[in-house]
């Protein structure tokens, strides 16, 4: 799996995740990053087999939770530790069962 992503970096303490719905990509929230920016850091990902994101043969190993440790790295990556997220959708969905997991 390779997530692409969008990551504006404004030096800001807190940083805004955005997940965005089924056949969905993470230009779909691009009027909300450009209303928050000035005050968060946002990073939004393509969710994996969606717009820039690739998944591998092997759909089996691609559940949840393959996307959740994929987001955690990416996390670490950027040395982003706490973050708020946003969702709607699939991506609302996926953000309660990683806050849960």
């Amino acid at each position: 799996m390779k997530l692409h992503f969008r990551f504006a970096d404004r030096n800001a303490e807190q940083t805004v995740l955005l997940l965005h719905g089924f056949m969905g990509h993470s230009s779909d929230w691009q009027v909300v990053a450009a209303a928050i920016e000035n005050r968060f850091n946002v990073l939004s990902v393509d969710l994996p087999g969606h717009g820039n994101s690739l998944i591998g043969k092997d759909e089996t190993r691609h559940g949840a939770q393959t996307f959740f440790d994929e987001l955690n790295r990416l996390l670490e990556r950027l040395a982003l530790v706490r973050i708020h997220v946003l969702g709607y959708s699939m991506g609302g969905r996926l953000a309660l069962q990683w806050a849960l997991a």
